[in-house]
């Protein structure tokens, strides 16, 4: 019989050692991940062309140089419902360049971070199948839509581990994943230059520029740089309440500050960047109502150095 794909699993655990499997491994009681929009390439290879001169047509042939493993994948952001408790997914944030900072029974505070990235190994499992990737480095965008659970986006990086068969002996735990809130007026307050703004939808890129790696002696995944930016959707207001306009078009930064969760301890979340920049201010429609977009490049320091953001569950 044929293998069927909705019978699919994520595991992931953050490395101790760069490249190298957790010395307890991964298993799906310990390390499910609850994702969606699943789009996993176990083997992107490179190759070169050996192009031969002969006296006639025809491809001569290639060789593979190297080969690495990518994929894309969204995951609910939701914390666990105790203050100070990281999201069960804190790895996948670590292994997106940002630090982690917890305060015992307050709060688990990321930031952007420009020295060594935190690594992770994926498994994925598909109706006994099992490929694996180590090395896991990645990049992170956050999208806040109306009417929907706010996500976390994906795009990891890895190096390739050869497949195997594999029997899932096993169910997968999930009850250590906290239940997301949808982006209503109940759970969803946002300001943007010190005023209130009803929002259709924020989505922000990290804008990580992750690197595969082979040369001789070597095999990474590293991420090189991080230039956050951002878009905004919101019911246009009037110039009085305030001028984004002269704002873009004098160049003056302003705080971003997303809060989500209604207030509820262990399950708010809050998006905050100090220093924006606003840009292409447009016009669109929804529901018959005028709205205004706008881009944000997030600056980074205003207040010393991989400022431009955090993102805290409290």
């Amino acid at each position: 019989m044929g293998k069927k794909f909705r019978r699919a699993l994520m595991l992931s655990k953050r490395e101790q050692v760069y490249g190298q499997e957790h010395a307890s491994g991964l298993s799906p009681a310990n390390d499910a991940m609850l994702v969606r929009n699943l789009n996993f390439n176990p083997l992107n290879t490179e190759q070169v062309k050996r192009d031969h001169v002969r006296p006639h047509f025809g491809n001569a042939g290639q060789l593979v140089v190297w080969g690495n493993t990518t994929a894309d994948f969204e995951i609910e952001l939701a914390g666990r419902g105790a203050p100070g408790v990281p999201p069960r997914y804190n790895e996948l944030l670590r292994m997106c360049s940002l630090s982690e900072t917890i305060t015992a029974g307050v709060s688990v505070v990321y930031a952007p971070i420009s020295d060594v990235t935190e690594s992770c190994t994926l498994h994925y499992l598909l109706d006994g199948l099992r490929h694996r990737t180590t090395g896991v480095r990645g990049n992170l965008e956050l999208t806040w839509a109306t009417g929907q659970l706010p996500s976390a986006k994906v795009s990891a990086t890895g190096l390739y581990v050869d497949a195997e068969d594999y029997a899932l002996a096993e169910a997968p735990n999930y009850t250590v994943w906290g239940q997301a809130l949808p982006v209503n007026k109940a759970n969803t307050v946002v300001t943007l230059f010190g005023k209130s703004i009803v929002i259709e939808s924020v989505s922000v890129n990290m804008g990580n520029t992750v690197e595969y790696v082979n040369r001789p002696g070597q095999e990474y995944v590293d991420v090189t740089n991080q230039e956050s930016k951002g878009t905004v959707v919101f019911e246009a207001t009037s110039i009085a309440y305030k001028d984004w306009f002269d704002a873009i078009k004098r160049g003056l930064t302003g705080a971003f500050n997303l809060v989500h969760g209604g207030g509820q301890a262990g399950k708010t979340i809050t998006f905050n960047a100090p220093a924006a920049y606003l840009s292409n201010p447009r016009y669109s429609e929804s529901k018959g109502q005028l709205m205004m977009t706008v881009d944000m490049d997030l600056s980074a320091g205003l207040n010393g150095a991989n400022d431009s953001f955090t993102l805290a569950y409290t």
